[in-house]
């Protein structure tokens, strides 16, 4: 592998991209109505064929998380550090989702005088399980809210992530990016040959190449990594994402079209995002339009946490009759719920996820990073390009 030494690393600022928020927004978005129409029961039309197409924001998540965790381990000095904050942004509000699925299921049960929507922890196992985010795919234990099952992948990236870090400060960087081909190939074995991995140590792989486009694509646009291994790595990964994921929820897996779907979502991912930092979208980034992308990206996550419980458990129950039945009627119902999802998306940002992301700020800066932002107040917007 042809890396650039150290020492020869251009020095570039680290600039926020707009590009990034707008994919966030529009996964998060595509989320919500795949759930709003997942199951399409009589009807058959369109807009509900659309719709279920967007479970493909879900790999445009992890080519991004990718690319933010690459460019945060050249800043982060610590792996426990580095780890601790990450736990900070991603725990608390899952916690405080927890709730609100909770408040939604009781809400459903006193209604209905049953809950026939997800099962509840019943055993004190399976209530640890779910308050540490240990559930499916880190265990057998199902989830409660349909959303969840991908928080435990991103965090086994994190892992990853920290592992790389202290590679690269005990070997140097050859070292973190041998681990990640390394992986790379054993997630293409994986999924080629249909290995289960839930409830294992490695549950997160075959996921992994989405993940790593994001990955060696930010690298090799930041000039860490020579073009050809850079190549070579996305074809790689491209290769291990192509074959599918074999570990569905259901027991089912990704396989054929929807595997080379969720492939071409990652790989335009990348390619968006390094077209993003050579000002792709400038125009769009001071319109009206841009500030709401950038508003639902900068709120994906809160979407991501509420909107199964909001959207898919208490309002789809409304929807009955000419609501389903009638095309306008449904698109208009589905909108009018959306929107109240980012509403509470909104104040669940701003009231949960922000102190949280506040603290992990803080936490994840080595007193390196304090004194540069002390210096440079606009280097806390860069910062933001790695939440």
């Amino acid at each position: 592998m042809v890396l650039l030494p150290a020492a020869r690393l251009p020095q570039r600022p680290v600039a926020h991209l707009p590009v990034m928020d707008w994919l966030r927004g529009l996964a998060s978005l595509a989320v919500v109505f795949f759930h709003l129409n997942v199951v399409k029961g009589d009807v058959n039309d369109a807009y509900t064929w659309v719709c279920q197409g967007g479970w493909l924001g879900v790999p445009v998540f992890f080519a991004i998380s990718g690319w933010c965790m690459a460019g945060l381990s050249e800043r982060c000095q610590g792996a426990g550090r580095f780890l601790l904050a990450r736990l900070l942004r991603l725990h608390p509000p899952y916690l405080a989702s927890v709730g609100v699925t909770l408040a939604a299921l009781l809400i459903i049960k006193l209604t209905t005088g049953h809950n026939d929507i997800t099962p509840l922890p019943s055993s004190p196992g399976s209530v640890v399980a779910t308050l540490l985010l240990a559930t499916k795919p880190v265990t057998t234990v199902k989830t409660i809210n349909w959303s969840y099952w991908s928080l435990p992948v991103e965090f086994g990236f994190y892992v990853l992530t920290g592992l790389v870090l202290i590679l690269k400060q005990r070997q140097g960087r050859r070292a973190g990016m041998g681990l990640l081909l390394l992986l790379l190939g054993l997630s293409l074995v994986v999924n080629l040959t249909g290995q289960r991995l839930i409830a294992t140590p490695l549950f997160w792989l075959p996921w992994f190449p989405h993940f790593a486009l994001g990955w060696f694509g930010q690298q090799w646009s930041q000039g860490r990594l020579a073009t050809l291994p850079a190549g070579l790595a996305a074809l790689l990964a491209v290769a291990g994402a192509a074959v599918g994921q074999n570990q569905a929820m259901a027991g089912g897996s990704y396989v054929g079209p929807e595997a080379l779907m969720a492939t071409v979502a990652a790989l335009a991912t990348v390619v968006l995002l390094l077209l993003g930092g050579r000002g792709l979208g400038q125009g769009l980034a001071a319109s009206r339009v841009g500030a709401m992308l950038t508003h639902l990206g900068q709120i994906s996550y809160s979407v991501y946490l509420l909107h199964v419980p909001i959207g898919c458990y208490l309002l789809l129950r409304l929807r009955q009759g000419p609501l389903l039945e009638q095309l306008p009627l449904h698109v208009a119902f589905d909108v009018l719920v959306v929107l109240l999802i980012v509403a509470a998306a909104t104040l669940f940002h701003r009231c949960i996820e922000q102190p949280c992301h506040q603290w992990s700020r803080r936490i994840g800066r080595s007193p390196q990073m304090v004194l540069a932002v002390s210096d440079a107040p606009a280097a806390a917007e860069a910062v933001a390009a790695g939440r």
